[in-house]
This record gives C-alpha cells, structure tokens and sequence, in this order.
C-alpha cells in the first residue's frame, strides 16, 4: 500500500462507530502501523461502558499501535452515550498512551455539555496531564421541509474570525438569529 500512495502519512478510522469492528479494528491499526502510518479513530466513546471495558479496548487499541482517539460527545450524541462512558473512554485511552482529545458539540446555547466534561474531575486531572478539550460547531440534521439554504451556524462568524474550525462559506451565518446573552 505504502508503494501505491508514497505520501500516505495518516489512517483516519471513522464511522458509524469504528469500534464496532472490535478485533479487525485492532488488527487493521497493527497493519497501518507496522507500514510506519498514523492512525487516529473517531469515536463516541460507547466502548467506555465501565472502566474496566473502557480500560480493556484501549489496552488492545494501544497495543496494535493506535496514536490519536478523538471522541466526539454533546447533547446529540450523549441522548445514547452518557457522560461516564465517554470520561471512561477518555481516561482509559489517555492513560494507555494515546494522544485524546475529547471534541464537544456546540450544538445548542443551552446545551453544558462542554461544561460538564470541563468540570469533571477526571477530566480536569486528565487535561492537566495533556488531555485535550475542545467545542466544535454543530449543524444541526436538516427539518422535514427546510432546504440546508436556510440554515444558520450559531458562533460561525467568530469561529471563522478566530480560525478555530472551517466554515463552509455556502453556509448562510448572516441568516443566523441574535445571540442569546
């Protein structure tokens, strides 16, 4: 594979949930990585159940050579993975050597999710360690009758004036209603 594309440099596993794939996950992040690749998942942390299931796929993650794991977590994504699972996951990952960042939707004004990680003390003890914690904007799924040309992403002015994240100019963030102090 390297010979076919010399400048192949990192193996992003995505989904769905990557995990999902359990042991050939593992077995296909060896063979990236015995061919010099980096590889990264995205996750939702589900995996994270208990510190001990948490501790065991990272262990195994780890092992076969798995450099960077970003778990994706907000309002959305914790209606089916709680809060524990995901500091679980983080924990577990961070603690076995892999590069984590945990990546929070700003999905609502009200949404504290990103709070809530900041707060937890797991998490905070993590972070002081090198743990990563970032917000990231959020497009909310399309309403039944609405075209993606009327929709607005909350921040996305700021986000692009401070460059933390790509906007799609197509987006139109002049449609976006006030802030809410």
């Amino acid at each position: 594979m390297k010979d076919s594309f010399p400048s192949l440099r990192v193996v992003v596993f995505t989904g769905g949930e990557a995990t999902l794939l359990k042991d050939d996950l593992v077995a296909v992040i060896a063979e990236a990585t015995s061919l010099d690749l980096v590889t990264r998942i995205v996750s939702n942390g589900s995996w994270g159940k208990t510190k001990a299931s948490a501790t065991r796929m990272a262990g195994k993650l780890a092992g076969a050579g798995l450099r960077e794991l970003n778990i994706s977590t907000g309002k959305d994504h914790q209606e089916w993975v709680p809060h524990e699972s995901v500091v679980n996951a983080a924990e577990a990952a961070f603690n076995a050597g892999v590069l984590t960042l945990l990546t929070v939707e700003a999905d609502t004004a009200e949404s504290d999710k990103l709070s809530a990680l900041a707060r937890d003390p797991t998490i905070k003890s993590l972070r002081d360690r090198g743990l990563l914690l970032q917000s990231n904007s959020w497009m909310s799924f399309i309403a039944k009758g609405r075209s993606a040309s009327t929709f607005c992403i909350p921040g996305a002015a700021q986000h692009r004036a401070s460059k933390s994240t790509t906007i799609s100019p197509s987006h139109p963030t002049e449609r976006c209603p006030p802030a809410v102090a």
